[in-house]
């Protein structure tokens, strides 16, 4: 259940679920968001998360689990943000850096508890028209000081718009030989299905060879299909395998195989009923990065995971 002050903007969240009735609400709330502003502004200061409280019933409930602290956010003089960090990890630092044009050049994590070869980077790349032509996540190797590189490129339409098609390479530093390695060869990745929009994808997965894709057929159940709802969501991802299912009623039916289907909160937030996997496409049909672009979070079980983030240039949503 949300709340809203009097000009729309989001004050708090609680959310009612629990894991083994993931359908049905249940009295108690299972966690708490709050969201704090710069005052006089509708600029995001912090996220406050929190856990059910001791007279809820906490047991086999369904927390946040990588916002169970405090999120700030830092801002630069127009209004873009520069900086994040948790208070769960305060040692981390996300700096992003910004091109003239206000699109997002680099982010870069700071963080003083390892050492520098585990610090990572990721760049982006920009047509004149200032789309997304390429993303570069790099790690430095250790012992090496090269990068480690892990890179996706874009083929767009003529006005620059709408990807058609991404490629994938991914190269390792091997100081035996004092040169890269291809991990993952230069490879065309997925091309994407059209009609009047969006319908969803063909995952290609092959590597190119002698600058050509070779031409083989294609295999049935390499499309993947996509809904979306009335704000361009994507809800929905399944394949084109017929699948046996179960309704509520134990009645047994056949339908296309389900891969992934996702409901939204605030700023992107996924409910995470049976996440979309590694669909590229999530909230308002933005493209997901969730590979740890943006930086790591630590879940409640201590370890680390990437959250999703979405560019929209002026602002992140996470």
């Amino acid at each position: 259940m949300p709340r809203f002050d009097g000009n729309g903007t989001i004050l708090g969240l609680d959310r009612w679920f629990r894991a083994q009735d993931p359908v049905d609400a249940v009295d108690g709330a299972a966690n708490r968001l709050n969201y704090r502003y710069t005052a006089g502004t509708n600029l995001l200061a912090a996220v406050e998360g929190s856990l059910a409280s001791a007279g809820d019933p906490a047991t086999g409930w369904q927390p946040f689990d990588y916002i169970t602290g405090r999120q700030t956010y830092a801002y630069d003089r127009r209004g873009n943000l520069v900086s994040q960090m948790s208070s769960e990890r305060p040692e981390e630092v996300v700096t992003i850096r910004r091109n003239p044009y206000g699109e997002v050049r680099s982010v870069q994590t700071a963080d003083a508890s390892i050492s520098n070869e585990q610090q990572y980077r990721t760049t982006f790349g920009y047509g004149p028209d200032q789309q997304r032509w390429a993303r570069r996540r790099l790690t430095a190797a250790p012992g090496s000081g090269r990068d480690a590189e892990a890179a996706t490129y874009y083929v767009r339409d003529a006005q620059g718009l709408t990807a058609l098609a991404t490629y994938q390479r991914e190269r390792d530093y091997d100081a035996a030989i004092d040169n890269y390695l291809d991990v993952e060869p230069f490879t065309l990745r997925q091309q994407y299905l059209f009609g009047s929009a969006r319908l969803g994808e063909v995952r290609f997965d092959r590597a190119v060879v002698d600058a050509k894709v070779p031409a083989t057929p294609l295999a049935f159940g390499k499309r993947r299909y996509e809904l979306t709802n009335h704000l361009n969501n994507v809800t929905t991802v399944f394949s084109e395998y017929l699948a046996d299912y179960t309704d509520r009623r134990y009645v047994p039916f056949t339908a296309l195989e389900l891969l992934g289907h996702e409901d939204y909160l605030a700023f992107g937030l996924g409910l995470r009923r049976a996440p979309l996997s590694d669909y590229r496409f999530g909230l308002n049909g933005k493209e997901r990065d969730d590979a740890g672009e943006w930086g790591a979070t630590t879940n409640l079980n201590g370890t680390n995971r990437s959250s999703t983030h979405y560019d929209y240039d002026f602002r992140i949503y996470n």
